[in-house]
């Protein structure tokens, strides 16, 4: 089914109507839904990427900090002294 989206009122109608059925207009040749809605979901993507890079940034800061903070009980621990 091939639809699109109507260039007066945006309502989504069939590519073979001549009319819109939502608001009476001449049916002109707008975008087809694939292509209306190609940049957004492209938008999506690069937002989507950018987040999973600062996930990853902010993941590897944690183990990081987790193998740093290891370290400085065990040598707690060598002292002597609690790490509690």
């Amino acid at each position: 089914m091939n639809v699109r989206f109507c260039t007066n009122c945006r309502s989504l109608i069939l590519v073979d109507f001549r009319f819109c059925p939502y608001c009476g207009v001449a049916a002109a040749k707008g975008p087809e839904i694939g292509d209306a809605l190609a940049e957004p979901f492209d938008r999506i993507g690069a937002l989507s990427s950018a987040k999973t890079n600062v996930f990853a940034s902010a993941e590897a800061s944690l183990v990081r900090l987790e193998s740093d903070m290891d370290l400085l009980i065990e040598a707690l621990e060598k002292e002597g002294r609690s790490s509690m």
